[in-house]
C-alpha cells in the first residue's frame, strides 16, 4: 500500500513513477551503448586526422589508450587490434592489466610491436605522444563529427 502511494505521489509531482524513470535510464544506457559501438570503427580515422594536424610522423607515433573500464575487454581488444598497425608502441593504462595480457605477445608476434600494459593506479605521467582516452568518446564525437560529414 505505502509503494501505491509513493508511485501515486510521483505521477502526480513528476509524472512518471520510479519503474519508469527505471525503465528510462535501462533505454538510456542501451542507447549509449549503440553510440560508442558506432564510434568504434571511426577510431582510426579520429587517430589518423590528429596525427595529421599534430604533424606526428607514423613511424614515430607512440599511441597511449586509456581504458574504458564499463566496456567489456573484447570490445577494447578490438579497438586495439585496429590501431595495432600504426604505431612505433602502444600504451593501455588500465585498472585491469590482467584482460589484457595476452595482447602484448599478440602485438608483438604479429606486428612486431611493443605493446605495454600499464595500471592506472602507479601511472605518474602520462607516456606516448597522442593520447586518446575511451571514456571521452563523447567529446570525441562531437570534435569530428564534422570529418564524416
Amino acid at each position: 500500500m505505502l509503494d501505491f502511494i509513493k508511485n501515486f505521489i510521483s505521477k502526480l509531482l513528476n509524472g512518471t513513477s520510479d519503474e519508469q524513470s527505471d525503465k528510462t535510464q535501462e533505454s538510456e544506457s542501451l542507447v549509449r551503448q549503440w553510440q560508442f559501438a558506432d564510434y568504434v570503427p571511426r577510431i582510426p580515422e579520429i587517430i589518423l586526422y590528429i596525427r595529421r594536424q599534430r604533424e606526428i610522423p607514423r613511424r614515430q607515433l607512440e599511441l597511449t589508450l586509456i581504458d574504458k573500464e564499463d566496456e567489456p575487454a573484447w570490445r577494447v581488444e578490438g579497438i586495439i587490434r585496429s590501431l595495432m598497425k600504426d604505431p612505433q608502441v602502444m600504451y593501455l593504462v588500465t585498472d585491469r592489466a590482467e584482460a589484457f595480457a595476452e595482447m602484448e605477445e599478440e602485438a608483438m608476434e604479429m606486428y612486431g610491436l611493443p605493446f605495454v600494459v600499464l595500471d592506472k593506479t602507479e601511472l605518474e605521467k602520462m607516456p606516448g605522444n597522442l593520447v586518446l582516452d575511451l571514456n571521452l568518446w563523447e567529446n570525441q564525437l562531437d570534435r569530428f563529427s564534422k570529418i564524416w560529414v
